[in-house]
């Protein structure tokens, strides 16, 4: 016959803290843990893998905390994930696809800055739509602007896309889409910085850059691009049109102060 051990109390409640302890370090929870349900349901809350639980928590958490950051094994946002968040930073290593409106109205972020979505090839519609805080804009990899991604962005001047792309998204999708919305509805824009080396970025249409500084004979607004394609940018259909336009210049990036630089200013790597 077995005989039952006899249980040290201290020792059970010394192991129980130490338990308790280590789901709240795990992110399980911060407050007092109820035993035993409290210390189910706090495991149970723990993300696994990709950081996250779920969408809605993705979500949620963007109502409530100014930085998000997300694994690199989180690769798609769903539309709309953050749309009326007031987070100011995202950092999104493995992203590569947004939805249509993932930021829409968001009204923290001030800069995406070249960290948040390194390997997003393709800024989709609406993504940035009437994100009155946001002034500029890093993607390495970007290939393709879908229309409306930065209507009434009425605070943003700088686009930097490139840097590191290599022909990632077919020809026919290589462009800025859209009749005449992509940076319209007062956005800013004044400054976009076209790295890619491997041929012109097609411009579907110039209305595009309707009520943006390009579209304006009293601001300047400067396309840089590498001067290995600037003669093909200044024939380009439409990129010849707006280039023609009082104070709209075209700069090679090389020697520019943009050669090496991202737009915000820091070194690229």
């Amino acid at each position: 016959m077995a005989v039952d051990k006899l249980v040290d109390s201290t020792q059970l409640d010394a192991d129980l803290t130490s338990v308790a302890n280590a789901i709240r370090t795990k992110g399980g929870t911060s407050g007092q843990l109820a035993f035993p349900a409290g210390f189910v349901q706090a495991i149970g809350d723990i993300s696994t893998g990709d950081n996250v639980a779920t969408w809605d928590e993705i979500a949620t958490r963007s109502f409530r905390e100014k930085n998000v950051e997300l694994s690199d094994a989180v690769t798609e946002l769903p539309r709309n994930l953050f749309e009326h968040s007031n987070i100011q930073k995202i950092t999104a290593p493995g992203v590569t696809t947004v939805g249509s409106g993932v930021f829409l109205y968001n009204n923290g972020i001030t800069v995406i800055d070249s960290k948040s979505f390194p390997e997003l090839t393709i800024l989709s519609t609406s993504c940035f739509q009437s994100c009155t805080t946001i002034t500029a804009a890093i993607f390495q990899k970007v290939e393709t602007i879908d229309q409306y991604s930065f209507y009434q962005a009425t605070s943003f001047t700088a686009l930097d896309i490139g840097s590191h792309s290599s022909g990632v998204v077919p020809e026919a999708d290589n462009r800025i889409k859209g009749s005449n919305v992509t940076f319209a509805g007062g956005c800013k824009l004044d400054t976009l910085i076209i790295r890619q080396t491997h041929r012109v970025m097609d411009l579907q249409d110039i209305r595009n850059f309707n009520g943006s500084a390009f579209n304006d004979n009293n601001k300047v607004a400067t396309l840089y691009v590498p001067a290995s394609l600037v003669s093909e940018y200044e024939a380009a259909t439409n990129w010849s049109t707006l280039l023609s336009r009082t104070n709209n210049y075209i700069v090679a990036i090389e020697g520019s102060q943009y050669d090496g630089y991202y737009v915000d200013g820091t070194p690229i790597t």
